[in-house]
């Protein structure tokens, strides 16, 4: 590195980087300027300097190749800014830039390319992960929100079913003590008429069967209550 041709600064973790600024002023007090500060560059130049290098020694490499070049430049102008106006110098800072993007050494830049490549694949691995959980969480709270509506509309369905039965057999319980056998014999009688073939089962005794009926049973239910209910009359 040559410090005449290739401008540096020490980073706050020890590391070089190359640095090539210019600054943008304006003289707002030319009485002052005319007093203390007849060439503006040369004056300005030692100042801007000196702030380069302690806005440097205050980050890390990776910030000022990265992401924090404008806070970088700004800290510059405002250091550079408080020590003209200690000298009253009458020149105002309107900007400092980068005339040259900072960059590590040649040596060592391919080595710091590698890392920045490592950087964002790392950002854009986490950025597809919290996208793919957001993702997962909105179908999860979708499914449990659908399962909880069905689960509801189910429940309410078998309620009113249940109700329905509650009340056929809270009409033939009369008839039933009166004449249990009877009842049973007829209810028996009704359900074998209204089976079907492939409905009917076959049992030896002392066997037991499991059945699952999905078929609608509102009309026989009506319909026995209103057996039941003629019968009382």
């Amino acid at each position: 590195i040559n410090p005449e041709r290739d401008g540096y600064i020490l980073t706050g973790d020890a590391n070089v980087v190359h640095a090539s600024l210019a600054a943008r002023y304006e003289i707002v007090d030319p009485y002052a300027f005319a007093s203390r500060a007849i060439d503006a560059d040369a004056f300005a130049r030692p100042i801007l300097e000196r702030a380069c290098a302690r806005a440097g020694a205050l980050r890390a490499v990776d910030d000022l190749l990265t992401t924090k070049k404008e806070a970088f430049l700004e800290d510059v102008r405002a250091q550079a800014q408080a020590t003209l106006d200690s000298f009253g110098a009458g020149i105002k800072l309107l900007g400092v830039e980068l005339t040259r993007d900072l960059s590590p050494p040649p040596q060592v830049r391919d080595a710091f390319a590698s890392v920045g490549r490592a950087t964002e694949d790392r950002d854009r691995m986490r950025s597809d992960a919290l996208s793919s959980a957001a993702e997962t969480r909105g179908k999860a709270k979708a499914a449990a929100v659908r399962v909880r509506e069905q689960s509801a509309s189910e429940a309410k369905r078998l309620l009113g079913d249940v109700e329905a039965d509650a009340v056929v057999f809270q009409a033939l319980l009369p008839e039933w003590r009166r004449n249990r056998k009877g009842i049973e014999d007829r209810l028996l009688a009704d359900a074998l008429a209204k089976a079907r073939p492939e409905e009917t089962f076959l049992l030896r005794p002392g066997e037991g069967v499991r059945l699952r009926l999905e078929r609608d049973t509102r009309d026989i239910r009506e319909e026995m209550l209103k057996r039941a209910k003629e019968s009382g009359q």
